[in-house]
């Protein structure tokens, strides 16, 4: 209880200030949760700061045929979408989705974005050989199991370029072939490296323990000076999609994807903690492997506003 509230009260815990954190949950806790006083402070806690959020733990735990006899999960990266055993380290990257589009909008390229992706498992398979790791077990652990995360970015560009409406049922079938096809074409590449360099200790053809999941790119779009967020909407319309589609569109991408996937369900500053444990829910109920919320206001602070009138949103900045 006292991890599930730390962030109510910053000031005692001030070390956690900048950490996400989430709960884990197995599939029989959330069956009962509609009558657990436990699930209900999560939610409130939740509903005061924003965290914690929940990972499915039973859903993490265990995927068959890539299992480490003998091993659990037992940390993950900090936004929960990648997970690894105790003493390793993964290697994540993504792929820009909307410089596939067709200039006029009205085409996705298929089969460079296919190409793109082997290209993409081979060079992140490649770079685990060049991290710089001083613990010499942690690097042999690495270099052994090879957990790599393939993700994708720029999804919200891409569908406003293809004039597709972000809260859609056309995005959602974009995003399930998108998917499906990342994980698929990368399967693909790391069969063909395990044929040329040797595979991992727990697998008879794969390089890499796991390749895909879904990363908030943050960092990347930084770096290359884009405005993609991962599978996120722009900031300004992320407020006015429906909770039960953000939870839909993660769910879609988790359909396919062999880790998990960061997505924010974010929420008007009057959802009350009720419709947060519903959220909750019904991303389990949708098959996802972790969920995460933000109620706007709900932390001091919050570095930025959404502030609308009239129909018009505007970034402020706070200082």
């Amino acid at each position: 209880m006292d991890f599930i509230q730390c962030k109510n009260d910053i000031t005692q815990y001030p070390e956690l200030a900048l950490f996400n954190i989430s709960v884990t949950v197995s599939d029989s806790f959330m069956v009962n949760a509609a009558s657990s006083p436990l699930f209900d402070a999560i939610c409130t806690a939740s509903h005061q700061s924003g965290d914690p959020g929940i990972i499915f733990i039973d859903r993490v735990q265990f995927k068959e045929g890539f299992n480490v006899p003998g091993e659990r999960i037992v940390t993950s990266v900090p936004c929960s979408e990648q997970f690894m055993y105790e003493g390793e380290t993964c290697t994540l990257g993504a792929i820009n989705l909307d410089r596939f589009v067709s200039e006029n909008g009205n085409a996705f390229d298929l089969a460079d974005y296919r190409e793109t992706i082997r290209y993409a498992v081979s060079f992140l398979d490649a770079t685990i050989d060049k991290l710089e790791i001083p613990d010499l077990v942690m690097k042999r652990r690495t270099q052994s199991l090879r957990r790599i995360g393939l993700g994708v970015m720029g999804l919200a560009n891409l569908l406003m370029k293809m004039s597709i409406p972000y809260e859609s049922e056309e995005s959602l079938a974009l995003s399930s072939l998108l998917a499906s096809t990342l994980t698929k074409e990368a399967e693909k590449e790391s069969i063909r490296l395990g044929s040329l360099y040797g595979t991992h200790p727990y697998s008879e053809s794969r390089r890499n323990i796991t390749l895909t999941c879904l990363q908030p790119t943050g960092g990347i779009r930084r770096l290359i000076d884009d405005d993609g967020f991962s599978i996120e909407p722009f900031f300004t319309e992320a407020i006015h999609i429906s909770p039960i589609f953000a939870v839909r569109m993660a769910a879609t991408w988790q359909q396919h994807i062999e880790n998990a996937v960061s997505k924010t369900v974010n929420l008007v500053h009057e959802t009350s903690a009720e419709e947060i444990g519903a959220i909750y829910r019904i991303a389990y109920e949708h098959g996802c492997k972790s969920i995460t919320i933000y109620r706007d206001g709900s932390r001091e602070g919050q570095p930025i506003q959404l502030r609308c009138k009239d129909g018009q949103c505007a970034i402020v900045l706070d200082e």
